[in-house]
């Protein structure tokens, strides 16, 4: 087949995915194609081991066939978002959505995943309110993304970069699941520091994070989020208060008190 007819392949795999039990002339119908044309895809999409066809009149899609149905449709779904986000005209974007999931490396993906999350945390929340990590969670959908955290500590004249800003990696990740989300704070590779504990605050009462391996984790419900903007641009913050008890050089304990910051 040629490049456009590729398409169609997964036009059609779409279509069962949404529709699991089909027919040769409703397949045709819903995608605008004659019915020898399906049949010739369903045949191809049966010889790659995507499409059962032990019952020609109703064809069902195969575990593999079902895997990537999944993995297209949500590809489509989150460049559909981007492209419409970013003002494309939307008969154009129904058309080169799919062009642009059929070369869409999953490298790539990620990182769209990414851009669209903190878009959409971004624009589900009104300006100049402070939501709960909860209630942040429950309007925007599941995702992970990366964001860089900046560690401060107060000081006589004010609130300056803290010494922790050297004890994680400056990427850690953001992932929201349902009503929940965790922070994974990844420790640098930083040989001369030993962080043994993390804790954070809320509504003053201090709780551990949870460490697996060189990651500490936190709930989102700990951070406080709130959206400024200039008039123009719509930035989300969020912040919470950390205690980082560590080991220096000489081995000797050490405690600090630092305000974490995120900005999307």
């Amino acid at each position: 087949m040629s490049k456009d007819n590729e398409i169609y392949k997964i036009k059609v795999l779409i279509y069962f995915y949404n529709n699991r039990h089909s027919t040769v002339t409703k397949i045709a119908g819903a995608i605008g194609k004659e019915k020898y044309f399906i049949s010739r895809v369903l045949r191809e999409l049966a010889e790659n081991g995507l499409i059962d066809k032990s019952n020609p009149r109703s064809p069902v899609l195969t575990e593999k066939g079902l895997k990537t149905a999944r993995d297209y449709n949500r590809k489509l779904s989150l460049i559909s978002e981007h492209l419409l986000d970013s003002g494309a005209d939307p008969a154009s974007v129904s058309v080169d959505a799919f062009m642009i999931a059929k070369a869409c490396s999953d490298q790539t993906l990620s990182k769209l995943c990414e851009m669209q999350l903190k878009k959409r945390l971004i624009k589900s929340l009104p300006v100049n309110k402070e939501p709960s990590g909860m209630e942040l969670c429950r309007r925007a959908q599941d995702g992970i993304c990366q964001v860089q955290p900046y560690f401060y500590r107060s000081t006589s004249t004010g609130m300056e970069l803290s010494p922790a800003n050297g004890f994680f990696k400056r990427a850690i990740r953001f992932e929201v699941n349902g009503e929940a989300g965790k922070l994974y704070l990844q420790l640098s590779d930083r040989s001369d520091i030993a962080v043994l504990r993390v804790s954070y605050s809320v509504d003053c009462k201090s709780t551990g994070c949870e460490k697996s391996g060189s990651v500490f984790h936190l709930p989102v419900s700990a951070l406080r989020f709130k959206v400024l903007t200039d008039g123009v641009v719509k930035n989300l913050h969020a912040s919470v208060p950390l205690e980082i008890e560590y080991r220096d050089a000489k081995q000797k304990e050490h405690k600090l008190s630092v305000l974490m910051t995120l900005i999307f």
